[in-house]
């Protein structure tokens, strides 16, 4: 999967960085959503630099929030059918 990643709070232009990672299975109570579309708030500039309220575990993925559509359910988990669309948060 593609995912915009940062290794070290700063300047977004310095630090986001496009990489590709291992897609994760979702474990026991998670879902694994494909992310379509997410808002860029003004609290995730300040969490990418570092002056967020909480600090980044780092590498981190930008963003508290999106939509998109589940790809997988970990186990355990019912009544989020695959490919059925889903906003989500982060527990950051």
């Amino acid at each position: 999967m593609r995912s915009v990643r940062f290794h070290q709070s700063g300047e977004l232009a310095d630090v986001l960085h496009i990489e590709e990672l291992l897609t994760p299975l979702p474990g026991p109570g998670e879902m694994l959503v494909r992310m379509r579309a997410r808002p860029i708030n003004p609290s995730d500039p300040l969490f990418i630099r570092g002056n967020y309220t909480t600090e980044p575990e780092i590498p981190a993925i930008p963003g508290f929030e999106g939509v998109g559509v589940v790809e997988r359910v970990g186990p355990g988990q019912t009544g989020h059918g695959h490919y059925r669309r889903s906003g989500c948060a982060s527990g950051y």
